[in-house]
């Protein structure tokens, strides 16, 4: 079993959006505990800030695929979320910009995409935590695997997927002033 984490901030954005400093000291202190054996005892630790959206996808990728089964994998990500004109999450990047017709899509990472690699990946020990506006609507077209009868044992022998959202699917995440 290894204990994998990908961990992004992104604090530098085009003017549409303010920066946010802290997203990156967000990363590194969860890279801190998550490293720390006492605490987390991760084996491997990737961290991006400010990274464009082909490398946060690859990274993406990378962190799902390939895996075993008893894997723990855990996504990081704090900046700012934005939702399309449809509702959906996207995960903005220093690049993501707004349009006349709202966010201009490819130039943010679409949480479809970490949905699609979380289903594909076959380990069943998995972990997100969306620091980010709107963070709540990241299960929107989200379906359980299985059946309604819940496995005890199943549950408290930690398989399956915990997703943390500091807000909402209509809320916003707020950063406190020098934090």
């Amino acid at each position: 079993m290894a204990k994998i984490a990908l961990l992004i901030g992104v604090s530098e954005y085009l003017p549409e959006f303010p920066a946010l400093p802290s997203a990156v000291k967000d990363v590194e202190a969860m890279k801190e505990v998550l490293g720390n054996s006492e605490m987390g005892g991760f084996d491997e630790i990737t961290v991006l800030k400010n990274s464009n959206r082909q490398q946060i996808e690859e990274a993406i990728y990378d962190l799902f695929a390939d895996r075993d089964k008893d894997d723990v994998l855990l996504f990081y990500f704090s900046g700012h979320g934005v939702k399309s004109r449809e509702g959906h999450l996207f995960l903005a990047t220093p690049k993501t910009r707004k349009g006349q017709r709202g966010i201009v899509t490819p130039t943010a990472v679409a949480a479809s995409v970490l949905q699609g690699q979380m289903n594909d990946s076959f380990s069943q020990r998995l972990v997100v935590i969306l620091d980010c506006c709107y963070s709540g609507s990241f299960t929107k077209g989200m379906t359980a695997k299985g059946d309604e009868n819940i496995d005890i044992q199943a549950e408290l022998g930690g398989k399956g997927t915990a997703i943390l959202m500091s807000s909402s699917a209509v809320q916003s995440s707020f950063e406190s002033e020098g934090s």
